[in-house]
């Protein structure tokens, strides 16, 4: 029977802790990518997210491939080789360069595949894809060099550099963006293209600060790095035979969410983001129109009960009664009442059209479910797109659960053109100022004061007619406004 050795768990530690370290740290980078180029479009956003998943595998393969090197190293150091033995990861360069050589030569000449994958992204997220990948391509060398250091490092049994470095580049990551993305600290405005240039300079970086390291701390033999590099075939080979499993696994394994998030880039930038952040993710996902700005925390809520409590639901749609249907999809019904389908206003026939429950366009699932259902959806229909709602009838053909949820048709109502902005914002004014009456305020002609969105107002306030809030303005408690003032920033 093993007992608890402290020692050995010590002494593991001490070896395992920084490995895990900088792997946790190399994954900040990619959380860093997606976050900033988010902050800047979602165009952006999921054009680095489509690319992240086309090198992403390339990367594993290289870095898997070359992690063989930490084996044979090892094995020659555990045998009284010393720091001689870590001359056969010289020969991994030849390997990482021929393999950032050819992923290189595919990707300069891949817009034509990268067009075809991303055929339901906008020209923009394609533009971002096209153009990061031009600039990350010139960092695969880079990053060929810093793991074949790491891999020997870790061979002689010297984990704390890889830990070293993925700080450092974690750091100038993060400050490469937001110059690259912002065009911040004198450098050019990229968005996120501008991640791909950050990603090629952080791995060239990542190499040098590798040998800085290794040289520094002195555990490589003298001539290192000053004796010629010459091909041996045989030393090559070994690594090939024990790092290409280990690299095509690592391949399979993160191209299978690569391949998922390239299938679901015909849906167009905001499922692929969504996809690359959610990818992991357990819970219930809500899809919501980004011009249906009324719709009220309390609604979402509901939504989310009704998929939580019924547990054969696996989603759950928001409809509406509109008094002029004819921009909305419809929402078609079976003889109890529950959803089968939702017809868009184009592809409606005469006798669906007169359905008088119409389509929000907001819809409560469960991540696993949605992801499955949408790799399914065609684009048979008049616009030859890829429509999000024919999920429900897909559900609904593999048996599965939908539930149906009203609401008021203000909370839902789109914004699509000038005369919808006019009317939105006449609802809003009318909202705010009832909110306002309710909470004590005192107005004199309520249809004459206008409210900003974030207009905060204290209690027994007084307001004359004619007066405008802007943005940033905030009234104390016992104030009176006088008629026709224009307030902002106060």
């Amino acid at each position: 029977m093993n007992r608890f050795d402290p020692l050995e768990l010590g002494r593991l530690l001490r070896l395992g802790g920084p490995i895990v370290a900088a792997s946790l740290l190399f994954m900040t980078i990619n959380v860093t990518d997606i976050v900033m180029s988010g902050r800047y479009g979602s165009s952006d956003l999921a054009g680095v997210a489509l690319a992240t998943a086309i090198v992403g595998p390339i990367i594993a393969l290289l870095m898997g491939t070359l992690s063989g090197i930490t084996p044979l190293v090892a094995q020659r150091f555990g045998a009284g080789g010393g720091a001689a033995s870590s001359y056969l990861a010289r020969q991994g360069v030849w390997i990482g360069m021929a393999v950032s050589l050819v992923a290189m030569v595919l990707i300069a000449n891949g817009h034509r595949v990268i067009g075809m994958i991303a055929a339901g992204n906008s020209v923009d997220a394609t533009a971002v894809s096209v153009g990061y990948l031009e600039n990350v391509m010139w960092g695969l060398p880079g990053f060929a060099l810093y793991s074949v250091l790491r891999a020997a490092s870790e061979g002689l049994g010297r984990t704390k550099p890889a830990m070293v470095v993925a700080a450092v580049t974690v750091v100038l990551n993060g400050v490469l963006n937001y110059a690259f993305i912002f065009g911040r600290l004198g450098a050019p405005e990229m968005g996120g293209v501008g991640c791909g240039v950050a990603t090629a300079i952080v791995n060239w970086s990542a190499a040098a600060t590798m040998v800085i390291v290794v040289r520094w701390q002195n555990f490589f033999p003298p001539d290192f790095f000053r004796r010629r590099l010459t091909v041996d075939r045989k030393q090559m080979g070994e690594i090939a035979k024990v790092g290409f499993p280990i690299g095509l696994a690592i391949f399979a394994e993160w191209g299978v969410f690569s391949l998922v998030a390239i299938c679901l880039s015909r849906f167009a930038q905001a499922v692929v983001a969504a996809q690359s952040l959610l990818r992991r993710f357990k819970g219930n996902i809500v899809v919501l129109c980004g011009d249906t700005p009324f719709v009220s925390a309390n609604t979402l809520r509901s939504l989310l009960r009704q998929l939580e409590r019924n547990r054969g639901h696996d989603l759950v749609i928001l409809g509406t009664k509109a008094k002029n249907a004819r921009q909305y999809g419809r929402i078609l019904t079976d003889d109890q009442g529950k959803p089968r389908k939702i017809v868009e206003s184009l592809d409606m026939s005469s006798s669906e059209s007169k359905a008088s429950l119409c389509n929000s366009g907001i819809i409560a699932a469960k991540s696993k479910v949605l992801f499955n259902l949408l790799r399914l959806v065609k684009n048979k229909n008049a616009k030859r797109e890829y429509y999000l709602t024919d999920i429900v009838e897909i559900a609904r053909n593999q048996g599965r659960h939908v539930g149906l949820m009203k609401a008021a048709e203000d909370e839902v109502m789109g914004i699509n053109s000038p005369e919808d902005l006019v009317e939105a914002n006449a609802l809003f004014q009318k909202k705010t100022r009832l909110k306002f009456l309710q909470k004590g305020v005192s107005m004199r002609d309520p249809n004459s004061v206008w409210f900003s969105y974030d207009t905060k107002i204290g209690s027994n306030v007084t307001i004359g007619p004619n007066v405008y809030f802007g943005e940033n303005t905030k009234i104390s408690n016992d104030v009176i406004i006088h008629a026709i003032c224009h307030m902002q920033g106060a």
